[in-house]
């Protein structure tokens, strides 16, 4: 799992290493607070990086020879490069994505939900002088959290469990509205080409409660429910139609299971939809996500 902190080849303003005064790539990724990912908050060792680097205002590679996909390893506070880059005096466009791709980002990256896999990218500019890429990343999806409760009615049978194994994001029937992957686009990180299909939790064992995060593509939530598997019984609750999921967001609602026998019946708290800013690392069960094109 990847994270938020690094700093590599530190050095003061007014001193410079010996790669940068050769002007050899490097990259630095900044302090606490600049970027958020979904299910941890620090760089861990092995993780892994890569960028393209084009002249500036064109897809046209910078460094002509190379596959433009230039590597960088996180290990004790640095970031390692597979190779050596040397730069020339003209300035190039950096960009950047995690996880690490194998082709150049001219055309961005394929993204996918339903796996738990957090996209990061970002942008920076270098030249041989300036060789350092200073690169904030940023989230490409939302995190839909989940918090299921039971609402003990009338008929509210003493020593009566609730199981739920499964939770799913899904079209509304005869609708497309749950994209499950797609292509990154640079600058901005525009997700198009989407496919839609179903995607959600799966070998839940949760009982009278649940709390769990799933990440996705944004998109707006018209046309939206989710299923969940209660007790061996498919139990269905729609999402506001005037929603939108949008990139680096969080979207937690509040689902109510009501415990009138022999029915499963869901609500969800339209008035209670909190929507906040990705800042933190997720508290919320990690399990197994799937997807069902």
């Amino acid at each position: 799992m990847m994270g938020l902190v690094a700093l590599a080849t530190a050095c003061s303003q007014d001193e410079k290493t010996d790669s940068e005064s050769e002007g050899i790539l490097q990259v630095e990724t900044p302090a606490v607070g600049t970027r958020v990912v979904a299910f941890s908050n620090t760089w861990v060792n092995s993780d892994q990086i890569s960028l393209s680097l084009y002249n500036e205002g064109t897809t046209t590679d910078y460094l002509s020879g190379y596959t433009n996909s230039f590597r960088f390893t996180y290990n004790n506070g640095k970031w390692t490069p597979a190779s050596q880059w040397k730069l020339n005096t003209s300035w190039a466009t950096v960009y950047a994505a995690y996880p690490a791709q194998y082709s150049s980002l001219a055309n961005g990256f394929y993204v996918q939900a339903g796996n738990n896999q957090e996209y990061l990218y970002a942008t920076s500019r270098v030249t041989s002088q300036q060789p350092v890429a200073q690169l904030t990343f940023h989230p490409l999806m939302a995190q839909v959290n989940v918090n299921l409760r039971i609402q003990k009615d009338s008929t509210y049978r003493e020593g009566y469990h609730y199981k739920v194994t499964e939770v799913w994001l899904q079209n509304k029937q005869g609708t497309q509205s749950v994209p499950v992957s797609g292509y990154m686009n640079f600058p901005n990180g525009e997700i198009t080409n989407l496919t839609f299909g179903s995607h959600g939790k799966v070998s839940l064992n949760a009982v009278d409660s649940l709390n769990i995060s799933m990440l996705a593509i944004p998109y707006t939530t018209k046309d939206v429910q989710l299923r969940f598997r209660v007790n061996g019984t498919n139990a269905y609750v729609d999402l506001p139609e005037n929603g939108q999921w949008e990139q680096g967001k969080t979207y937690t609602y509040w689902v109510t299971l009501h415990t009138t026998l022999p029915d499963v019946t869901l609500t969800l708290d339209r008035t209670n939809v909190s929507i906040t800013p990705r800042t933190t690392a997720s508290t919320t069960d990690l399990v197994v996500d799937a997807n069902m094109n």
